[in-house]
């Protein structure tokens, strides 16, 4: 079911709805509904007082928005069954009452397969709402943990109801480090038990985990055959692109006019409009059919690619590497946006960003160093914006010279707590009292003096 306004998924209270029913094996539209609770003109003359006259009114439902979808079902079931078709098996999340109203209104017995990315995103939700007391003894890692043990105990075992069954029984005894029943296929005590690590080491949330998986072992028929409604979804990305969610096309014959091109793209691909122009007698367009060419010629090479394991694989190296790069620079950035953090943290003082980590360069020893040679030697470490501010020269252990300079810019606070440096109206201090300092250009002229005898010294 598409809705013609964006959820929150706490609200639903769109005032029109689209359901469709795609065969499985074809990926056709089989039959399509639309629910809508408007009509401009009847709330025009609503507004009046006056009874509306005889039009052609698109307000189709007067109940909730919730029960579009029940409602919808059925009406697509008993039209493509007036065919002389036999429905056997439906594909659908499990969001609705769809299948109870079914079983009520249809004759023959009609089977239900889940979409199984649904399942997924709603497992996700309830791993990651549990309750307080619980959420300081699992991470968010965990979490992603038993993701991803789920996923592939479902995906490896498509059509194999038991060893389903099994492997899902598996799960949570596997990462409280219990593996009686783990498969070698996948689990990593039994490839290594010695440098396994058990992902959850508190047992308060056994009984809980136990709980949330059962749920779904209890339900492992609807699981087994992995199927998908992404022809469903796919159909609502054409149809919002067509009748975008931040308008109302429903209180008028627009919104099913809209759904009609829809269906006829996801039949007749885009070189829809060619066959209609066809159909009507009329010419179907040099440019349009060329355009619609392009069009299909473009969506094959994208499918063929996007479907490839090797672009699958690449997505997700891509979305694992910029998550992590996300991850160093928030800590680096510090909290910078929170909910509230401006109201709650009044006394919040600006954060200086943590600088990129300094790149050691390899070291090369030196060779053939003539002891005749006088030789002078500087360790600085300096990143781009920084000043020198003490040169010292000692030999063999000898205080010799010592010289601060006043820095082009200020000194941050932090570096003034580890090295007692300051600037004050423009002053050098070393811990609050004034030092003799030199300008850069006076230091150099400076060095240049104090170095050149010592040359000879060395």
């Amino acid at each position: 079911m598409g809705w013609q306004k964006r959820g929150s998924g706490k609200k639903y209270d769109s005032m029109s709805g689209v359901g469709v029913a795609i065969g499985n094996e074809t990926g056709k539209v089989l039959g399509r509904e639309i629910r809508s609770k408007d009509c401009r003109t009847c709330t025009y003359w609503e507004g009046t007082g006056v009874e509306a006259a005889m039009h052609d009114c698109p307000r189709n439902w007067y109940g909730t928005s919730k029960g579009m979808e029940p409602d919808v079902g059925v009406s697509i079931i008993k039209k493509i069954e007036e065919k002389k078709c036999t429905v056997s098996t439906l594909i659908m999340d499990d969001d609705a009452t769809t299948m109870s109203k079914i079983r009520q209104n249809i004759d023959n017995d009609i089977t239900k397969w889940s979409d199984i990315k649904h399942v997924q995103n709603t497992l996700g939700k309830k791993l990651y709402v549990l309750p307080t007391s619980y959420r300081k003894s699992i991470r968010k890692d965990d979490k992603a943990h038993l993701m991803k043990c789920f996923t592939y105990a479902v995906h490896s075992n498509k059509n194999d109801k038991q060893q389903m069954k099994k492997d899902l029984s598996a799960i949570v005894p596997h990462v409280f480090n219990e593996h009686e029943n783990c498969n070698a296929r996948w689990s990593g005590y039994l490839k290594n038990p010695q440098n396994y690590t058990p992902t959850i080491k508190s047992s308060n949330l056994d009984l809980k985990l136990n709980k949330i998986f059962h749920d779904y072992i209890d339900n492992i028929d609807k699981l087994v055959p992995c199927a998908s409604t992404k022809e469903n979804e796919s159909f609502n990305n054409m149809l919002t692109a067509k009748a975008p969610k931040n308008k109302h096309y429903s209180a008028s014959s627009s919104l099913e006019a809209r759904v009609n091109c829809t269906v006829a793209q996801k039949n007749l691909s885009f070189n829809y409009v060619s066959l209609v122009n066809v159909e009507c007698g009329l010419s179907p367009g040099k440019v349009t059919e060329k355009s619609s060419n392009q069009l299909i010629r473009k969506r094959k090479l994208h499918l063929t690619y996007y479907n490839s394991k090797e672009y699958k694989k690449k997505k997700l190296n891509k979305k694992r590497l910029a998550k992590n790069e996300n991850n160093v620079l928030e800590i680096r950035e510090g909290d910078t946006y929170k909910t509230e953090i401006d109201m709650l943290c009044q006394n919040l003082q600006e954060t200086d960003v943590i600088s990129n980590p300094l790149v050691v360069e390899e070291l090369y020893p030196v060779q053939n160093i003539q002891t005749s040679v006088p030789c002078i030697y500087f360790d600085l470490s300096l990143s781009l914006n920084c000043d020198i501010v003490q040169i010292s020269v000692a030999v063999n252990d000898i205080h010799v010279f010592d010289q601060y300079i006043t820095p082009s810019s200020g000194i941050s606070k932090y570096a003034s707590e580890v090295t007692g440096l300051s600037m004050c109206n423009n002053i050098l201090c070393y811990n609050g009292r004034k030092v003799n300092s030199c300008t850069p250009q006076q230091e150099k002229r400076i060095t240049v003096l104090i170095m050149h005898p010592l040359m000879y010294k060395c």
